[in-house]
């Protein structure tokens, strides 16, 4: 599709979801924990990071007794996005803005 059309699409798109979002619970628009859980105990991991789930923030988690984080980044629009930036031991989140 030309790129007008894929923008309209996706603007008629965010029409319609922001009332149906607004009515759903945030554990529906959220991760599965439990999901979370096993895949952060399979891998040794104790950092996730993953895309937007409505919930942009750093989570801690309780695991077994340890203590994970489950770094969420918040979604993108045409106008702005978030990345995450890790340097010198620390994690930062950094707006990215069209040029």
């Amino acid at each position: 599709q030309p790129l007008g059309r894929r923008g309209r699409i996706a603007a008629a798109s965010r029409r319609k979801s922001g009332p149906a979002t607004a009515e759903k619970t945030m554990q529906i628009m959220d991760v599965n924990a439990d999901a979370v859980a096993r895949r952060l105990r399979e891998s040794g991991a104790k950092t996730l990071v993953h895309g937007h789930t409505h919930r942009p923030a750093d989570h801690r988690l309780h695991i077994d007794g340890g203590t994970a984080i489950r770094r969420v980044l918040a979604d993108w629009h045409p106008d702005r996005g978030e990345v995450l930036v890790h340097a010198g031991g620390l994690w930062a989140r950094e707006p990215v803005r069209p040029a």
